[in-house]
């Protein structure tokens, strides 16, 4: 009635896979290949400066947006995502290769600081995995402190757990009435408590 068919296998979900075993680089390897895949299909020798920067932010910049918003990537990932970018950008009309007149990491800074706002893979992976963390979804009670207990840590919960410690580091304290800081645990106070009974 509805001519829906019937998937024998399911291993996938929206370009990215279901089940992810100890090869935690699977998710991106599609990625990587229509990175390359999408750089071989244009011309290089065809595009200016504005052009590649338009192809890198709006084509090259895009296609990982779904994995990062799921699982946190590996570095060796992001490496690779920024090398083949940087290649992009720095190609000459001649070679594969260019010479980089300019650090990466200072392309990517903002443009009212000398940047071009490239995309830093890494921050942005962290900053959508945050965005799990500041969800009731994953912290029932709005304490990151204390996450929603799990058996099995599944590859997407532990991104979403690095996330939290990474923001963890950034926030500080408003104490309040008091009725929902623990000093002892929270501060680690507790190890003191032990030295001054010895």
């Amino acid at each position: 009635m509805l001519h829906m068919r019937v998937v024998e296998k399911l291993d996938n979900y929206l370009r990215l896979p279901l089940h992810i075993g100890k090869k935690k680089s699977l998710p991106f390897n599609g990625i990587l290949n229509r990175f390359s895949c999408r750089i071989n299909s244009w011309s290089k020798r065809l595009l200016s400066y504005g052009g590649r920067e338009v192809f890198n932010k709006s084509i090259l910049q895009a296609l990982p947006t779904y994995a990062l918003y799921v699982f946190l990537a590996l570095r060796g990932i992001i490496k690779e995502m920024h090398s083949k970018m940087r290649r992009m950008w720095w190609s000459c009309k001649d070679k594969d290769r260019g010479w980089a007149m300019l650090a990466w990491d200072k392309i990517c800074l903002p443009k009212g600081i000398g940047g071009l706002r490239f995309r830093d893979f890494r921050l942005f992976n962290m900053a959508l995995l945050g965005r799990h963390v500041l969800s009731s979804k994953y912290f029932p009670e709005g304490n990151l402190f204390y996450p929603k207990k799990v058996d099995k840590h599944s590859f997407t919960w532990n991104s979403i757990a690095t996330a939290a410690r990474a923001l963890e580091k950034g926030f500080g304290w408003l104490v309040g009435d008091s009725n929902r800081v623990h000093i002892h645990l929270e501060w680690g106070l507790h190890q003191l408590q032990w030295i001054a009974r010895a």
